[in-house]
């Protein structure tokens, strides 16, 4: 994919992004985030939850409904 091998094997190998991972995992858990993937959207004051994987279709449905005020700060389970 265009990556250099050598450079990405030594971001792996090293603990540079330690901090960061931290970081989003603490942000993780003070959401209540316990999947993966996870899809967190805000749109105007609306918030979109999304534990897990979905169809297309599914988020198609969910998006529409959050656009529309249809749906407001909930989980789409």
């Amino acid at each position: 994919c265009g990556l250099d091998e050598n450079e990405i094997s030594e971001l792996l190998e090293s603990s540079s992004l330690n901090i960061e991972v931290d970081l989003d995992m603490d942000e993780a858990i003070s959401n209540g985030i316990t999947t993966v993937p996870y899809y967190f959207i805000e749109y105007n004051d609306e918030r979109l939850l999304i534990p897990g994987v979905f169809e297309k279709e599914s988020f198609k449905i969910a998006f529409e409904d959050l656009t529309s005020g249809k749906m407001k700060n909930k989980t789409y389970i």
